[in-house]
């Protein structure tokens, strides 16, 4: 049902021209104030100023306010972009942002009077924190790239041994309404990978026996790099 619920929202956005992800566009407000927390918090501690504390505090609150909803946007993306794969930049993604609503609610409870060192030694932790789910989120997006071309032709053999058969140019004899062109599997490598290792039925599943991990990577650059390309 949530699933369901999800897709339906992303087909909404696609017919109003929107096909991106949203977390990385809400993402940059709770870390745009995590950063305002930390600048405004060291100036007022180093400068004395009341009316910079107040500052820093107020960036705290919305970025604790934020945290919600880019959690909320991130977990659909994470559903709906990559199907639910555990990979590990994920991972990491999930157990920092943890850790940030933890050192958020923190400083939230610690009185400026009484624990101004502690404050900012919290704020630094918060800011790093961020600049990892930054590194981390960037590195969904970009990944590691291959140094030099990979090997088209072994993916398109695998591909007219193994797929045509059901998937004829990248379509879909069975459910022509799922070609295998344009498909959300194909944001990324390890999603695909996961996909093929355990498919819904009626596709089978292709064990690394079938379509070994190089093989699979191969199988993937020649769908996205060939038959996904607009003609």
């Amino acid at each position: 049902m949530i699933e369901s619920f999800i897709a339906s929202f992303y087909q909404f956005l696609n017919r109003m021209g929107y096909d991106h992800p949203l977390h990385p566009a809400a993402v940059h407000i709770p870390i745009g104030m995590i950063f305002g927390v930390f600048i405004f918090g060291w100036l007022a501690f180093l400068f004395k100023r009341d009316n910079l504390a107040r500052s820093s505090r107020h960036c705290l609150i919305l970025a604790f306010i934020f945290w919600f909803p880019v959690v909320l946007l991130g977990t659909f993306d994470w559903q709906y972009f990559y199907k639910g794969a555990w990979l590990a930049p994920i991972k990491i993604k999930m157990v920092l942002a943890g850790t940030l609503f933890v050192l958020l609610i923190f400083a939230l409870i610690l009185k400026r009077e009484r624990s101004a060192k502690a404050l900012l030694l919290v704020y630094t932790l918060a800011l790093c924190n961020a600049v990892l789910l930054g590194y981390f989120g960037a590195q969904l997006v970009y990944g590691k790239k291959p140094v030099g071309p990979m090997p088209l032709e072994a993916g398109r053999k695998i591909y007219v041994d193994q797929c045509a058969s059901c998937h004829p140019k990248g379509g879909n004899t069975i459910n022509p309404n799922k070609p295998v062109t344009h498909s959300a599997k194909l944001n990324n490598p390890e999603v695909f990978v996961a996909w093929i290792r355990n498919p819904k039925p009626p596709m089978p599943p292709f064990a690394e026996s079938q379509i070994s991990a190089p093989q699979a990577r191969a199988l993937y650059d020649y769908i996205s790099r060939e038959l996904d390309q607009p003609r």
